[in-house]
């Protein structure tokens, strides 16, 4: 087994258990508290991330942000007022 096979088999692992978005939390919480606030939050920034895209991706699959020109997809966030990620819809 290679390497990036052992590396990649962890972070699926993770992934499905739910470890990324348990260690989101606990430092969105630690980060919360060490600026004197409630660990968890009240109040939410909603933005929007341009993502581009591949040409390879088919047109019907590819979204157009024509402030940024850029081709490819719009990927709402709702980030904390202090500015750490709360949630990304995919």
């Amino acid at each position: 087994m290679h390497p990036w096979e052992t590396a990649s088999g962890y972070f699926a692992a993770w992934q499905k258990d739910g470890v990324f978005d348990q260690l989101n939390g606990l430092l969105r919480r630690l980060a919360r508290e060490a600026e004197g606030r409630e660990a968890e939050p009240t109040a939410c920034v909603l933005d929007a991330q341009s993502v581009k895209m591949s040409a390879n991706v088919p047109a019907a699959g590819r979204g157009v942000d024509a402030g940024k020109k850029i081709v490819g997809l719009k990927r709402p966030i709702g980030v904390d007022t202090l500015g750490p990620l709360l949630a990304v819809r995919r």
